[in-house]
């Protein structure tokens, strides 16, 4: 009976480890500040970034829950370790986590209405006293040069919304110019159209003269970190990746 009971306290102390180590759990939760479409679409707990985590996951063998949380309280959360992860992270952004391989690709773009025939500039100063709607914090973001250019233009403007962005972009006959993710441009562009009709197929003209943004997950946990790498390899190599962002610029033509 002794022998008995010993048993079942140790597959209780098991049990319970297993519930509430992050390494061993089979979900895990990651933190999201923002509502990023089509990266991150907050009211379906969809978008390309999830769908990534959910896919790589699953190869090896853990689910994941989504908490929506203010930007700075997801860092609090991951510090006390009430949160396995993080997304959209930089090398050396935060102390004591592991971070994945690259995860996802911004390209942050200029956009022009083709109505104004802008050469094909590579050089941020062609946007000096230009009217511009950017995204928030786009001059502490976007580098040194690009923030003294736009220092002191008083037809700069910075949008909280980037779907107010994209609309101000075609509404206002003013605007010359948005600066937004491309991804996030053409998502909003093709909403846009049930608001605003054909003026969201004004046709534009597209500049990539700022780098691409690469990004990489954060855990708390080495072996979290680990599961995720292999799984991000697996569904890169077997074309699911590739399937996941099809699949969402079919909802950007």
């Amino acid at each position: 009976m002794q022998t008995h009971n010993q048993l079942k306290n140790l597959l209780l102390l098991l049990f319970l480890g297993l519930q509430f180590n992050p390494a061993l759990a089979d979900e895990i939760t990651i933190g999201v500040s923002a509502s990023i479409p089509p990266y991150i679409i907050k009211e379906t707990k969809q978008g390309i970034e999830l769908e990534i985590l959910q896919e790589a996951f699953k190869i090896t063998g853990h689910t994941i829950n989504i908490e929506f949380l203010p930007f700075a309280r997801t860092f609090t959360l991951l510090d006390e370790k009430k949160l396995d992860g993080i997304i959209n992270t930089k090398k050396g952004m935060i102390d004591n986590v592991f971070y994945t391989d690259i995860a996802i690709t911004f390209q942050n773009c200029v956009i022009s209405l083709a109505k104004n025939n802008y050469p094909d500039f590579k050089n941020i100063s062609f946007l000096k006293n230009k009217d511009i709607i950017a995204f928030q914090r786009a001059s502490e973001i976007l580098g040194n040069e690009f923030a003294l250019i736009t220092k002191d233009n008083d037809n700069y403007e910075e949008v909280a919304s980037q779907r107010s962005q994209v609309l101000q972009f075609f509404l206002e006959r003013n605007a010359e110019i948005i600066i937004i993710e491309e991804n996030i441009f053409k998502y909003y562009r093709n909403k846009a159209y049930d608001i605003i009709g054909n003026k969201a197929h004004t046709p534009v003209k597209y500049h990539r003269i700022f780098p691409p943004t690469e990004y990489r997950f954060a855990f708390i946990d080495e072996k979290i970190r680990d599961d995720f790498n292999t799984g991000l390899k697996t569904i890169k190599s077997n074309g699911t990746y590739s399937q996941i962002i099809d699949k969402y610029e079919r909802l950007m033509l």
